[in-house]
Protein backbone atom coordinates (compact mmCIF):
# COMPACT_ATOMS: atom_id res chain seq x y z
CA UNK A 1 0.00 0.00 0.00
CA UNK A 2 1.16 3.54 -0.77
CA UNK A 3 1.67 6.33 1.75
CA UNK A 4 1.44 10.13 1.74
CA UNK A 5 3.49 12.18 4.21
CA UNK A 6 2.01 15.65 4.67
CA UNK A 7 4.85 17.93 5.79
CA UNK A 8 2.95 21.19 5.34
CA UNK A 9 1.67 21.26 8.93
CA UNK A 10 -0.57 24.25 8.21
CA UNK A 11 -2.56 24.54 11.42
CA UNK A 12 -6.31 24.98 11.06
CA UNK A 13 -5.75 24.13 7.39
CA UNK A 14 -5.79 20.33 7.34
CA UNK A 15 -6.20 19.20 3.76
CA UNK A 16 -9.34 17.14 4.19
CA UNK A 17 -9.57 16.54 0.44
CA UNK A 18 -6.08 15.02 0.47
CA UNK A 19 -7.00 12.72 3.36
CA UNK A 20 -10.22 11.65 1.67
CA UNK A 21 -8.28 10.95 -1.53
CA UNK A 22 -5.86 8.80 0.49
CA UNK A 23 -8.76 6.79 1.88
CA UNK A 24 -10.32 6.32 -1.55
CA UNK A 25 -7.03 5.14 -3.04
CA UNK A 26 -6.08 3.08 0.06
CA UNK A 27 -3.03 5.21 0.75
CA UNK A 28 -1.77 5.59 4.33
CA UNK A 29 -1.68 9.20 5.57
CA UNK A 30 0.93 10.64 7.96
CA UNK A 31 0.85 14.28 9.10
CA UNK A 32 3.03 16.56 11.24
CA UNK A 33 0.05 18.58 12.51
CA UNK A 34 -0.17 18.36 16.30
CA UNK A 35 -2.63 21.10 17.30
CA UNK A 36 -5.99 19.94 18.57
CA UNK A 37 -8.22 21.32 15.77
CA UNK A 38 -6.11 19.62 13.09
CA UNK A 39 -6.01 16.32 14.94
CA UNK A 40 -9.76 16.43 15.50
CA UNK A 41 -10.35 16.85 11.76
CA UNK A 42 -8.26 13.75 11.09
CA UNK A 43 -10.02 11.83 13.87
CA UNK A 44 -13.41 12.52 12.30
CA UNK A 45 -12.38 10.27 9.41
CA UNK A 46 -11.35 7.36 11.65
CA UNK A 47 -14.25 5.04 10.90
CA UNK A 48 -14.16 5.37 7.12
CA UNK A 49 -10.35 5.00 7.15
CA UNK A 50 -10.61 1.93 9.38
CA UNK A 51 -13.17 0.34 7.09
CA UNK A 52 -10.79 0.86 4.15
CA UNK A 53 -7.70 -0.40 5.96
CA UNK A 54 -6.00 3.01 5.79
CA UNK A 55 -3.88 4.40 8.63
CA UNK A 56 -4.25 8.08 9.55
CA UNK A 57 -1.36 9.17 11.77
CA UNK A 58 -1.23 12.77 13.05
CA UNK A 59 1.54 14.39 15.06
CA UNK A 60 4.39 12.31 13.62
CA UNK A 61 6.98 14.90 14.66
CA UNK A 62 8.37 16.54 17.77
CA UNK A 63 5.20 18.41 18.76
CA UNK A 64 3.32 15.23 19.61
CA UNK A 65 5.19 11.95 19.06
CA UNK A 66 7.53 12.26 22.10
CA UNK A 67 4.72 13.34 24.46
CA UNK A 68 2.56 10.49 23.16
CA UNK A 69 5.34 7.97 23.75
CA UNK A 70 6.21 9.47 27.15
CA UNK A 71 2.55 9.24 28.16
CA UNK A 72 2.44 5.59 27.12
CA UNK A 73 5.58 4.77 29.10
CA UNK A 74 4.28 6.60 32.17
CA UNK A 75 0.89 4.89 32.07
CA UNK A 76 2.49 1.47 31.61
CA UNK A 77 4.77 2.14 34.59
CA UNK A 78 1.82 3.16 36.80
CA UNK A 79 -1.12 1.16 35.42
CA UNK A 80 -3.73 2.53 37.85
CA UNK A 81 -3.02 6.16 36.90
CA UNK A 82 -5.96 8.56 37.03
CA UNK A 83 -4.22 11.74 35.85
CA UNK A 84 -1.73 12.50 33.11
CA UNK A 85 0.24 15.74 32.73
CA UNK A 86 2.25 16.26 29.54
CA UNK A 87 4.70 18.99 28.60
CA UNK A 88 7.42 19.95 26.17
CA UNK A 89 10.11 22.58 25.88
CA UNK A 90 12.32 23.63 22.98
CA UNK A 91 15.49 25.65 23.35
CA UNK A 92 16.84 27.62 20.42
CA UNK A 93 15.68 29.36 17.28
CA UNK A 94 12.36 28.53 15.62
CA UNK A 95 11.56 28.76 11.93
CA UNK A 96 9.47 31.57 10.49
CA UNK A 97 6.69 29.11 9.73
CA UNK A 98 6.58 27.81 13.29
CA UNK A 99 6.48 31.35 14.69
CA UNK A 100 3.64 32.32 12.35
CA UNK A 101 1.64 29.26 13.40
CA UNK A 102 2.14 30.04 17.10
CA UNK A 103 1.19 33.69 16.61
CA UNK A 104 -1.88 32.75 14.61
CA UNK A 105 -3.19 30.27 17.19
CA UNK A 106 -2.08 32.11 20.33
CA UNK A 107 -5.61 32.99 21.48
CA UNK A 108 -7.47 30.01 20.01
CA UNK A 109 -9.65 27.73 22.12
CA UNK A 110 -8.41 24.23 22.86
CA UNK A 111 -9.40 21.36 25.12
CA UNK A 112 -8.44 19.57 28.30
CA UNK A 113 -9.77 16.19 29.34
CA UNK A 114 -11.48 16.03 32.72
CA UNK A 115 -12.93 12.74 34.01
CA UNK A 116 -13.17 11.48 30.45
CA UNK A 117 -14.89 14.55 29.02
CA UNK A 118 -13.30 17.07 26.67
CA UNK A 119 -13.65 20.54 28.19
CA UNK A 120 -13.14 23.67 26.11
CA UNK A 121 -10.26 25.66 27.50
CA UNK A 122 -8.69 29.01 26.69
CA UNK A 123 -4.93 29.48 27.14
CA UNK A 124 -3.26 29.96 29.53
CA UNK A 125 -3.18 30.75 33.21
CA UNK A 126 -2.33 27.56 35.07
CA UNK A 127 1.37 26.66 35.36
CA UNK A 128 3.16 23.44 36.29
CA UNK A 129 6.77 22.73 37.18
CA UNK A 130 8.66 20.03 35.32
CA UNK A 131 12.23 19.07 36.19
CA UNK A 132 15.10 17.96 33.96
CA UNK A 133 18.86 17.73 34.45
CA UNK A 134 18.62 19.24 37.93
CA UNK A 135 16.66 22.32 36.84
CA UNK A 136 13.00 23.31 37.19
CA UNK A 137 11.05 24.53 34.15
CA UNK A 138 7.81 26.46 34.60
CA UNK A 139 5.44 25.48 31.79
CA UNK A 140 2.16 27.19 30.90
CA UNK A 141 -1.08 25.35 30.24
CA UNK A 142 -1.47 24.89 26.48
CA UNK A 143 -4.87 23.38 25.57
CA UNK A 144 -4.08 23.47 21.85
CA UNK A 145 -1.79 20.46 22.19
CA UNK A 146 -3.56 17.53 20.58
CA UNK A 147 -2.61 15.13 23.38
CA UNK A 148 -5.97 15.57 25.09
CA UNK A 149 -7.29 13.38 22.27
CA UNK A 150 -4.32 11.18 21.36
CA UNK A 151 -3.21 10.76 24.99
CA UNK A 152 -6.59 9.34 25.93
CA UNK A 153 -6.48 6.89 23.03
CA UNK A 154 -2.95 5.85 24.01
CA UNK A 155 -3.33 5.60 27.80
CA UNK A 156 -7.09 5.51 28.54
CA UNK A 157 -6.37 7.97 31.37
CA UNK A 158 -9.46 10.10 31.85
CA UNK A 159 -7.91 13.37 33.07
CA UNK A 160 -5.20 14.91 30.87
CA UNK A 161 -3.66 18.38 30.85
CA UNK A 162 -0.95 19.68 28.51
CA UNK A 163 1.75 22.30 28.98
CA UNK A 164 4.39 24.14 26.92
CA UNK A 165 7.48 26.18 27.70
CA UNK A 166 7.06 29.58 26.07
CA UNK A 167 8.79 32.97 26.36
CA UNK A 168 7.15 35.73 28.36
CA UNK A 169 5.96 37.72 25.35
CA UNK A 170 4.13 34.74 23.84
CA UNK A 171 2.39 34.05 27.14
CA UNK A 172 1.11 37.64 27.06
CA UNK A 173 -0.26 37.05 23.56
CA UNK A 174 -1.91 33.80 24.67
CA UNK A 175 -3.59 35.63 27.53
CA UNK A 176 -5.05 38.16 25.09
CA UNK A 177 -2.66 41.01 25.85
CA UNK A 178 -0.91 43.21 23.26
CA UNK A 179 -3.02 41.76 20.47
CA UNK A 180 -1.97 44.61 18.19
CA UNK A 181 1.67 43.53 18.49
CA UNK A 182 0.81 39.87 17.83
CA UNK A 183 -1.04 40.81 14.62
CA UNK A 184 1.78 43.13 13.57
CA UNK A 185 4.45 40.43 14.02
CA UNK A 186 2.32 37.91 12.18
CA UNK A 187 1.74 40.25 9.25
CA UNK A 188 5.41 41.25 8.93
CA UNK A 189 7.01 37.99 10.06
CA UNK A 190 9.19 37.89 6.93
CA UNK A 191 10.95 41.03 8.16
CA UNK A 192 11.55 39.92 11.74
CA UNK A 193 12.14 36.17 11.74
CA UNK A 194 14.61 33.96 9.85
CA UNK A 195 13.53 31.07 7.65
CA UNK A 196 14.96 28.69 10.22
CA UNK A 197 17.92 27.88 12.47
CA UNK A 198 21.44 27.65 11.08
CA UNK A 199 23.37 24.37 10.91
CA UNK A 200 25.30 25.42 14.00
CA UNK A 201 22.09 26.17 15.88
CA UNK A 202 20.60 22.84 14.84
CA UNK A 203 23.58 21.03 16.31
CA UNK A 204 23.51 22.88 19.64
CA UNK A 205 19.79 23.12 20.42
CA UNK A 206 17.83 20.51 22.35
CA UNK A 207 14.36 19.63 23.60
CA UNK A 208 12.65 18.18 26.65
CA UNK A 209 9.45 16.18 26.84
CA UNK A 210 7.71 15.19 30.07
CA UNK A 211 4.88 12.89 31.12
CA UNK A 212 3.71 12.59 34.71
CA UNK A 213 1.05 10.14 35.83
CA UNK A 214 -0.64 10.05 39.23
CA UNK A 215 -2.94 7.54 40.92
CA UNK A 216 -5.42 7.91 43.77
CA UNK A 217 -2.73 6.96 46.30
CA UNK A 218 -0.70 10.01 45.25
CA UNK A 219 1.95 7.82 43.68
CA UNK A 220 3.64 9.45 40.70
CA UNK A 221 5.69 8.27 37.76
CA UNK A 222 7.62 10.77 35.66
CA UNK A 223 9.09 10.13 32.23
CA UNK A 224 11.57 12.67 30.87
CA UNK A 225 12.87 12.58 27.32
CA UNK A 226 15.78 14.77 26.35
CA UNK A 227 16.10 14.99 22.60
CA UNK A 228 17.85 16.79 19.76
CA UNK A 229 16.70 20.06 18.22
CA UNK A 230 12.99 19.94 17.41
CA UNK A 231 13.31 19.96 13.61
CA UNK A 232 16.07 17.34 13.65
CA UNK A 233 13.99 15.23 16.05
CA UNK A 234 11.02 15.51 13.68
CA UNK A 235 13.07 14.36 10.69
CA UNK A 236 14.39 11.34 12.59
CA UNK A 237 10.91 10.36 13.79
CA UNK A 238 9.39 10.71 10.33
CA UNK A 239 12.20 8.55 8.93
CA UNK A 240 11.35 5.80 11.39
CA UNK A 241 7.64 6.04 10.63
CA UNK A 242 8.40 5.71 6.91
CA UNK A 243 10.50 2.63 7.70
CA UNK A 244 7.45 1.06 9.38
CA UNK A 245 5.28 1.90 6.39
CA UNK A 246 7.85 0.33 4.08
CA UNK A 247 7.36 -3.05 5.78
CA UNK A 248 3.59 -2.52 6.02
CA UNK A 249 3.64 -2.33 9.83
CA UNK A 250 0.51 -0.19 9.90
CA UNK A 251 -2.74 0.06 11.83
CA UNK A 252 -6.04 1.03 10.18
CA UNK A 253 -7.87 4.17 11.27
CA UNK A 254 -6.74 7.07 13.43
CA UNK A 255 -3.44 5.95 14.98
CA UNK A 256 -1.24 8.00 17.37
CA UNK A 257 2.56 7.67 16.93
CA UNK A 258 2.96 5.82 20.24
CA UNK A 259 1.56 2.71 18.55
CA UNK A 260 5.23 2.04 17.66
CA UNK A 261 6.27 2.50 21.28
CA UNK A 262 9.64 3.48 22.67
CA UNK A 263 11.55 2.02 19.66
CA UNK A 264 10.25 4.93 17.54
CA UNK A 265 12.69 7.28 19.30
CA UNK A 266 15.12 5.04 21.19
CA UNK A 267 18.60 5.18 19.73
CA UNK A 268 18.13 8.49 17.93
CA UNK A 269 21.26 10.56 18.51
CA UNK A 270 20.72 12.88 21.47
CA UNK A 271 17.73 11.01 22.90
CA UNK A 272 17.91 10.16 26.60
CA UNK A 273 14.90 8.63 28.38
CA UNK A 274 14.60 8.58 32.17
CA UNK A 275 11.81 7.11 34.31
CA UNK A 276 11.36 7.96 38.00
CA UNK A 277 8.70 6.84 40.46
CA UNK A 278 7.77 8.83 43.56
Amino acid sequence: MKAVINLANVSYGINRHLIEACIQTKTHYVDLAAEYPDILEIYKLHHVAFANGVMLMPGAGFNLAPTDIAGRLASEGLPDSEKLFLGFATFGAASRGTIKTVLKLATATGYSRVSGDLIMSKPPFEKRLFRADGKDYNLIHNPLMGDSLTGFITTKIRTIATYSYYPWILIQFMQGRMNWLRKFLFRYSNLFFPLGPTQEELAKQYTYTWAQTENKHNQKLIVTIKGPQAYLFTVKIIGRVIAQLAVNNTYPGFTPPSVYGRPLIDGIEGVQISIEQH
